[in-house]
Order: C-alpha cells, then structure tokens, then sequence
C-alpha cells in the first residue's frame, strides 16, 4: 500500500486530487517516491511537481528523516502566492483541510502543534488558522487548543517563526479564546487540563 491510499477519504482526499490535477502526474514514478528521493528532486528544481507527492508524506506523517515545515519553508521561499490562482488555490485547499481536518481529530496522525508550524510558513495572516479554531472548540479542537497553551507551541518547526510562534501565545490569552475553551470546550477537556491551561492563560 502506498501513502497515497492512507491519506484519509473525504476532504483531505479531494484536496490531494487538487494537488495532483495542479501540480503532478499520477502516472508517473511520483506518487510511488520515498521521503529522501522526492526530496531531492523538490530541492533541486523540480518543487512544482513534487508538491502533491510531498503533500501525501506530510498528512500521513511519512516524511521520514524529513521535517515537514521544509515543504512550507521551500513554498515560501518559492514565493507562492505569486504563482497562478490555480496553483495558489490548490495550495490554499490543501492548506485549509489538513487543518481542518486536524483540529476535528482527536488523535491526528501529525499533532496539531506541528500542522499549525508548517502553516505558519505559509506567510499568510495568521487569523485564517486561529479564526477557524476559535469557532469549533465544541469538540476535539478545544483539547489542541488546551495543549498548544500548556505546552507552549514547542514542535522544532517554530524555531524558524518565532515571531508567528509568539503572535499564536499571545492569542491563546485573549478574552474570546479564555471565554470560548471555558464555556464551551472545558466539557471536552480531560481532569485537570483546564486549570492548566487557565493557569497560563490568565
């Protein structure tokens, strides 16, 4: 079985397709590429085409000796957001359901923490990542909500984005987010993971 038949159906699938029907070619040896060979060609001129391949690894946490904010830190660099608002939408889809489908998870295959570095990297205003959070604590979120404030954004992706790493605390203070994990995600927290995360918040 290769990654590509582990990325999870619905959403997440259908943003992969995007990725493919954009960016590669599924008839070719790319979508059956190792970690370290889809790399290389991703480094050495070849990123477009490796996107959907790289994509795959990322959401199913088999880019193996790889970290995956390199995919984003390489995004980035290409100055994404001026390709073509095909390749820029596709991006943008992927980008919006792996976090969506991350913080609707309660055990994800990439930790919440990890999702949001990479996305950070993307150097877009962070308010498209936190905006979404904020409205769906009724559930798993609120339990990655907590931790990220109790354990401090701490994946090695954010030493690169200290500055957006910083911006996200910050945020994890404010009224609405206080007020939003107390009233309605405290009932999906486990013993003890409120006062915790209250503790820091305020």
């Amino acid at each position: 079985m290769t990654d590509n038949e582990l990325v999870p159906a619905g959403a997440m699938a259908t943003a992969i397709d995007a990725l493919w029907a954009t960016f590669g070619d599924r008839s070719s040896l790319m979508p059956y590429l190792e970690a370290d060979a889809v790399m290389a060609r991703a480094r050495t001129g070849e990123l477009k085409v490796a996107i959907p391949r790289l994509a795959e690894l990322v959401v199913t946490d088999a880019l193996v000796g790889v970290e995956p904010t390199e995919l984003f830190e390489m995004l980035s660099s290409a100055d994404w957001q001026s390709w073509p608002a095909g390749e820029r939408s596709a991006i943008g889809q992927f980008a919006d359901t792996w976090w969506t489908f991350t913080r609707s998870d309660e055990d994800p295959l990439v930790e919440a923490d990890t999702v949001l570095a990479c996305l950070a990297h993307l150097d877009v205003p962070l308010v498209r990542w936190l905006g979404p959070w904020l409205t769906d604590l009724d559930g798993p979120g609120a339990g990655h909500l907590a931790t990220t404030v109790i354990e401090r954004l701490t994946a090695k992706g954010w030493a690169t984005r200290p500055d957006e790493r910083l911006q996200i605390l910050a945020w994890t203070r404010t009224e609405p987010v206080i007020v939003g994990l107390t009233l309605i995600g405290g009932v999906h927290l486990d013993e003890g993971q409120l006062g915790q995360a209250l503790d820091l918040m305020l």
